[in-house]
């Protein structure tokens, strides 16, 4: 079920880059799509904070590898401005699916 939310939710972001927008080019994947990966803003790992289910479209941004990876790799400064940016873009989806939390929570999903 995880693959297809996230499938989804690339499809639903026409593989653009969230970050990054058309500017973050990638290779081409076998179907003709640009390679773009689902990343769940927030963590799953974080489940059991939330009464409503975490793995749906809300919570799943389309990333660029490198933004992707940068968001689990790159230092917290980097990581923190990248999070920040998807969440003020994000946080209203959030709200209307019922999932509340501040950016300030957020962060200690990511630090903890």
């Amino acid at each position: 079920m995880k693959f297809i939310i996230s499938k989804t939710a690339l499809e639903t972001s026409k593989y653009i880059c969230m970050l990054g927008g058309f500017e973050h080019k990638t290779v081409i994947s076998k179907k003709g799509n640009p390679i773009m990966e689902g990343h769940h803003l927030i963590p799953m790992s974080a489940q059991n904070d939330f009464e409503i289910n975490l793995d749906r479209l809300e919570n799943i941004v389309c990333l660029c590898p490198n933004c992707h990876s940068a968001i689990h790799l790159a230092n917290h400064n980097d990581q923190k401005e990248k999070l920040k940016t998807i969440y003020d873009l994000m946080s209203n989806k959030l709200h209307d699916a019922g999932i509340d939390i501040s950016f300030e929570d957020l962060l200690v999903k990511y630090y903890d």
